[in-house]
């Protein structure tokens, strides 16, 4: 573990202040309506010393968190998205909404409002292929003068044609191969393809105006690949986890970056704990 080294008298750092340079990444009030981003548990005024960023908010990242003495947790997906009418610690979420506030230790959600930034889950799959001159496929207009903002999902061009398979290749990565599914013709040659990490079928229509030869997404639901296939789109899927993961060393060594900045005294660690919940190997080796 790399522990960043402060020089002279360093700042503390509370809850608020990780807040500030988060928006200043990605911008709050730029995160779709249906949303539901910032501080979901804890308090503003909190210090804080490490932070552990993850996609998710799980068990497992939870004692990762404490096994770290982290008392702030950075998610992507937020933790709660309506109301709770109840805390029961049977019940999820609930149960780690307690168990957060038990263990104080405060949560900051980064969901839509990170898809859209410029150094958000979209950008950095298009730097992982090495896209080029690539613009966003939906952009927000109240939002286009903030500075982190740039728009959802990314169209633009690979260095050179590749075929489908090709470019899955390329894809490997970051996900294993086993999570990599296409829709389309496997051999057919590409060069513009359009981005959308995570769940990404409502921006097919947009992609296809703007020319995209294929669409790389995290999930794509099967009507909505069956107008990309009847389109001439073909399809790229890596697994809604597989598509968002590297995020997660981004936002922290940017946050790591403005920490230094300000000589402040804390930490950014990405989470090693979690993992994709869904199996695609589901036989024993012994019964293949």
């Amino acid at each position: 573990m790399n522990t960043p080294c402060f020089f002279g008298e360093s700042a503390v750092v509370t809850v608020r202040q990780i807040l500030k340079w988060l928006d200043e990444i990605a911008p709050f009030d730029c995160a779709e309506s249906w949303d539901n981003v910032g501080l979901q548990v804890g308090d503003p005024a909190a210090d804080v010393s490490t932070v552990l960023i993850a996609l998710d908010l799980t068990p497992q990242v939870i004692k990762e968190a404490k096994s770290l003495g982290a008392s702030c947790i950075i998610t992507h997906h937020p933790l709660i998205f309506k109301p709770l009418s109840s805390l029961k610690y049977s019940e999820y979420p609930a149960s780690l909404v307690c168990e957060l506030i038990k263990s104080n230790i405060s949560l900051i959600v980064a969901h839509t409002n990170l898809d859209a930034s410029r150094e958000g889950t979209n950008v950095v799959l298009a730097e992982v292929l090495g896209l080029s001159a690539y613009v966003p496929i939906e952009v927000n207009p109240s939002c286009i003068d903030k500075p982190g903002y740039m728009g959802l999902g990314v169209s633009g061009e690979l260095p050179e044609e590749v075929s489908i398979t090709e470019l899955c290749k390329k894809l490997t990565t970051i996900v294993p191969p086993e999570q990599i599914s296409v829709v389309g013709d496997k051999k057919r040659r590409i060069k513009r393809i359009a981005i959308c990490t995570g769940s990404g079928g409502a921006l097919i229509p947009q992609a296809i105006v703007m020319g995209a030869q294929c669409f790389i997404s995290g999930e794509i639901k099967y009507h909505d690949a069956q107008h990309a296939l009847f389109s001439g789109l073909d399809l790229i899927t890596i697994g809604h986890f597989g598509s968002e993961k590297p995020v997660v060393k981004r936002i922290a060594a940017l946050l790591q970056e403005k920490a230094q900045a300000n000589n402040a005294r804390v930490q950014f660690l990405p989470a090693r704990l979690e993992a994709d919940i869904y199996e695609k190997q589901w036989l024993e080796e012994d019964e293949l």
